[in-house]
């Protein structure tokens, strides 16, 4: 739980001087030091723009028909870890299908809070979304389920978790148009293990 507390931490820092929309990437893909920052100062920017120019989207006043993608990077804590990847998700807002995956992750350890990182490291595999829903009946409409294993280092992480996402509009945004963001944190009974052992930890994801 360690590593998740340390991205809040992160993002809340951010907040003051995050100033324009997220953008994913633009990192050094040789660092995963360097992709770890780079993805949690995007990850903060994604959530700053969307609390302060954007409101939330009523689940009534989701669109009927359409589809949108969403780029998203994925934030993971696990115990010690702090893990950020990138990937896409993508509603159909009259089937209510929902699909996407995620990969590109890279991680860093951090023993001791606020205290250096003991391991930094590329994680191989992907997260695919297997499974989702939209219920406009409560507060954070889209259901997806995550699932699948990332290796690097001397980690191993699974992930079997359920996200519970909203969505929000920009406050210029015209009546009936897709939503312009989404943003997403896992809900009680997902499971992330490290190594095998189940470990306490969080999936979150920022997407536009």
């Amino acid at each position: 739980m360690k590593a998740f507390v340390s991205l809040l931490l992160i993002s809340v820092g951010l907040t003051g001087c995050a100033t324009s929309g997220g953008q994913v990437g633009n990192d050094d893909p040789s660092n995963p030091v360097g992709r770890v920052e780079t993805l949690s100062l995007n990850f903060g920017e994604m959530g700053y723009r969307r609390t302060e120019e954007m409101s939330v989207v009523a689940p009534a006043d989701l669109p009927v028909s359409g589809t949108a993608s969403y780029n998203t990077i994925m934030a993971i804590g696990a115990d010690d870890w702090r893990i950020l990847g990138t990937g896409k998700v993508s509603v159909d807002f009259g089937s209510g299908d929902v699909g996407g995956s995620f990969d590109g992750f890279a991680g860093v350890r951090q023993e001791v809070s606020g205290g250096p990182y003991t391991e930094a490291t590329f994680l191989d595999g992907t997260l695919v979304v297997t499974d989702g829903d939209l219920d406009r009946t409560v507060s954070e409409p889209m259901s997806i389920y995550v699932e699948g294993e990332l290796t690097g280092g001397s980690a191993t992480i699974g992930i079997d978790a359920e996200l519970a996402v909203g969505f929000s509009e920009l406050d210029s945004a015209s009546s009936g148009a897709m939503p312009d963001a989404i943003n997403g944190t896992s809900v009680s009974g997902s499971v992330l293990t490290l190594d095998g052992a189940i470990v306490d930890g969080s999936v979150r994801i920022e997407g536009n």
